[in-house]
């Protein structure tokens, strides 16, 4: 869908390194043009590790074409971005 790839856009653009993308499972490749976006912005790219997703489809269109931060379980993930807030918010 063009609306995951334009709010990601619209994320990088907005929020820059602060800018925080998650692909969890799905279908088709949505999102990953502009989760680069995101890490070119110097943000962070989090992804569910396609093993565990009930779809692997965007998880694995993430990993093919995007260096991200995080992969792992949905809990892992909500773990990185609780720490991720935490320390932001530390500074």
């Amino acid at each position: 869908m063009q609306w995951i790839d334009d709010l990601f856009f619209s994320i990088a653009e907005s929020a820059g390194e602060n800018a925080v993308g998650v692909i969890l499972s799905g279908a088709l490749s949505d999102g990953m043009a502009d989760l680069k976006a995101i890490k070119a912005a110097g943000g962070t790219c989090m992804v569910q590790s396609p093993g565990d997703a009930a779809f692997q489809s965007m998880p694995q269109s993430a990993l093919s074409s995007v260096e991200c931060d995080v992969v792992g379980t949905p809990l892992e993930i909500a773990s990185s971005l609780i720490e991720s807030a935490a320390g932001r918010r530390c500074k």
